[in-house]
């Protein structure tokens, strides 16, 4: 038995029971689909077809719902084109309503102040950019920059 799975997601390359028959055949395990992407409609119907084929192929193949997260987002900047953080700087994410700056910036998450604490990461922009935070005061979240970048 092995204990390795392959997860292949799917999408419009693969809307074709053929191509789903050879996916499964070549060691296929987990179907995954990406609800960040494409219509509730598309996810069915390519849903039905992995049941199918599975079906069909007596296969033990898993479905992956990928759902989307909420998306957190920062503010708009001063600078239209953004500022640009360097490893060590400090930088201050707020939930108060504020034009960013090279050392602070609005995050449009209200929770966000009590989700974190001393030592959590933040990872922004897909995680190229990374802060550690200090501190929480009230609404203002302190953190030092790890991975600096360009926030826009």
């Amino acid at each position: 038995m092995k204990k390795t799975k392959i997860i292949c997601t799917l999408g419009p390359a693969t809307d074709n029971p053929q191509i789903l028959e050879k996916m499964i055949l070549s060691g296929m395990n987990v179907a995954r689909f990406n609800f960040s992407h494409g219509a509730y409609e598309d996810h069915e119907k390519r849903l039905k077809e992995v049941i199918a084929v599975r079906e069909k192929l007596n296969a033990p193949v898993a479905t992956l719902l990928d759902t989307k997260g909420p998306e957190v987002r920062l503010g708009d900047f001063e600078n239209p084109d953004g500022v640009t953080i360097n490893e060590g700087d400090k930088f201050v994410l707020t939930t108060k309503e504020c034009l960013g700056t090279e050392k602070k910036s609005f995050v449009n998450y209200e929770g966000l102040p009590r989700d974190v604490k001393s030592g959590t990461v933040i990872l922004i922009n897909d995680g190229l950019i990374s802060m550690k935070v200090d501190c929480v005061k009230g609404s203002d979240i302190h953190c030092t920059v790890i991975d600096g970048g360009l926030l826009t």
